[in-house]
């Protein structure tokens, strides 16, 4: 048996696309669907290695993020994410990530009122944090730096050469940042003939995250203060790490040095608590095989030559 539909009959296709047509046009809204221009494009550096041109990235518990969708001028942004991240900037960098997928939502309004959306996804690998074995992170450090000129005396000496017994693998303060040849840094260190006055054994490796390279502890950290410049009387009695990072230099190049030095330092000691302020993570023992930015530190002797020294804007 058939039945008939009864009530209002159906206006053609075409009816109701010319009165939708009508009124676009009546309340200035746009009559062609067309992406923005310019519309956005994404860019994302892990620790201090190269800008990569994705969306996506997986990383490892302990590496940092920045993400810096372009352009770089005009228009307005804005970012939603998680546990209620909100952010009023192009670029966000220190961005709080938990393990599994991690996603940041960036928009664009241009100065025409179009807006555009990229969502990001930052994975943080469920399978342990990368720092394996003996590792063991350190998540809040007093990261300092300190140069040819600087060091005491001027020059590229260290308190614990490999010549001299100690089971270090330079002679002199060195730049590499990877494994095999890592870059020297100084902290308060423990000896065999001073088993009790440091934070870490000398020829200890280090990996810094924040720069993606490994360092060597070949080098005493003490002055006549107590910050920045001593790591011994941080330590002791305030239990505050505090890290020293050799990034090179040449004689003459005190002043710029010292700008790079302030420029790269991570946090600051907080004495009345005993604890680092906006300091950063440093891996104890770290396992060969992690991320190793190829950018130095410092390149050469005037302050335009600090890390990350990376070409064009992000």
């Amino acid at each position: 048996m058939s039945h008939t539909h009864r009530g209002a009959s159906k206006l053609p296709q075409s009816c109701i696309l010319l009165t939708l047509f009508v009124l676009c046009v009546m309340l200035g809204l746009p009559t062609v669907a067309s992406a923005c221009t310019p519309g956005i494009t994404p860019e994302l550096q892990v620790n201090a290695g190269a800008w990569q041109n994705t969306n996506t990235v997986t990383v490892t518990s302990g590496e940092t993020v920045t993400l810096s969708p372009h352009p770089v001028t005009g228009g307005s942004w804005s970012w939603t994410g998680p546990n209620g991240f909100t952010a009023k900037t192009r670029k966000i960098s220190d961005i709080k990530l938990s393990t599994g997928a991690n996603s940041y939502v960036a928009t664009y309004d241009n100065t025409s009122s179009c807006k555009s959306t990229e969502t990001f996804t930052i994975t943080v690998g469920g399978g342990g944090s990368g720092c394996t074995g003996t590792c063991t992170v350190l998540p809040s450090v007093y990261i300092t730096l300190y140069g040819w000129y600087d060091n005491s005396p001027p020059g590229a000496g260290i308190a614990y050469a490999e010549s001299a017994g100690y089971p270090t693998i330079h002679n002199v303060a060195t730049v590499g940042g990877t494994y095999a040849n890592p870059s020297t840094f100084a902290t308060a260190a423990i000896s065999s003939q001073d088993p009790v006055k440091g934070e870490m054994k000398v020829g200890q490796k280090i990996w810094v995250p924040a720069f993606s390279k490994y360092f060597i502890l070949e080098d005493e950290c003490s002055g006549s203060g107590p910050d920045p410049g001593n790591c011994e009387s941080d330590w002791s009695p305030h239990k505050i790490y505090h890290v020293d990072l050799y990034l090179g230099g040449t004689p003459g190049s005190l002043s710029s040095d010292n700008n790079c030095e302030d420029n790269l330092t991570i946090g600051s000691a907080d004495y009345s608590n005993n604890t680092v302020s906006g300091g950063g993570p440093v891996w104890e023992d770290p396992p060969s095989g992690l991320t190793v930015s190829t950018a130095a530190l410092y390149t050469g002797s005037s302050s335009s030559d600090c890390w990350p020294n990376t070409p064009g804007t992000h």
